[in-house]
């Protein structure tokens, strides 16, 4: 069921943080920077946090599928990111270990193999962001290594379009600015230089929005 949900919505997504009144861009700029691609670990792993997510909310939600979404996180290597939002840590604890908590509760006999070496994956966080507002966090990125940032919204259609995804250099020009329509996007680049970059997700809607995003 987790995978074929995941499938049906991969599409829309291709086409620590803190509270900041960020400069950002106009609600119409023009987008900059590529989208990314859609079998990319990076898109898999908000994909599937977000489906999870919507099946949660649906109240459909069965024991395999929290353990689909662990092994799908397990084969993108994905993991908690060590720059979540201080301000709710109880957002950061690792999905693998609410989910299989979760899956347990339904079904005692849910299990599923310990993960063995280390995760190399993508990283992932989550937060909300209040109307009219957004947030930040900043990621250091390796000059010539190409960069990913996936975004998703949860909650109804109409409070995640406004979701807005902007990247910018520490000088503050931007390398990605990007509308999230559906409540999904992502977007890519190749840094020039090594050094942090500012992340913002920005919500120009009418009502706070969760949101997972995802960085390579």
């Amino acid at each position: 069921m987790l995978e074929r949900a995941i499938v049906a919505v991969l599409a829309g997504l291709c086409a620590g943080c803190a509270t900041t009144p960020a400069p950002l861009a106009s609600a119409d700029s023009e987008p900059l920077g590529e989208a990314v691609a859609a079998d990319d670990p990076v898109v898999r792993t908000v994909q599937t946090i977000e489906t999870i997510g919507a099946l949660e909310a649906e109240g459909t939600i069965a024991a395999a599928d929290y353990l689909d979404g662990i092994k799908a996180l397990r084969r993108a290597g994905a993991r908690p990111s060590v720059d979540a939002p201080e301000e709710a840590p109880g957002e950061q604890v690792a999905l693998e270990t609410r989910w299989l908590a979760a899956a347990r509760a339904l079904d005692p006999s849910a299990s599923i193999p310990p993960m063995r070496g280390r995760v190399l994956g993508p990283s992932y966080q989550r937060g909300t962001v209040a109307a009219g507002s957004a947030k930040v966090t900043t990621q250091l990125y390796l000059a010539g290594k190409k960069a990913k940032v996936a975004l998703a919204g949860q909650g109804p259609a109409a409070a995640r379009s406004g979701l807005r995804l902007e990247i910018r250099q520490s000088d503050g020009k931007p390398v990605c600015l990007r509308p999230s329509g559906s409540g999904k996007t992502g977007c890519e680049w190749i840094p020039l230089f090594s050094g942090r970059y500012e992340i913002t997700v920005a919500n120009s809607g009418p009502e706070p929005v969760q949101f997972t995003l995802v960085s390579n």
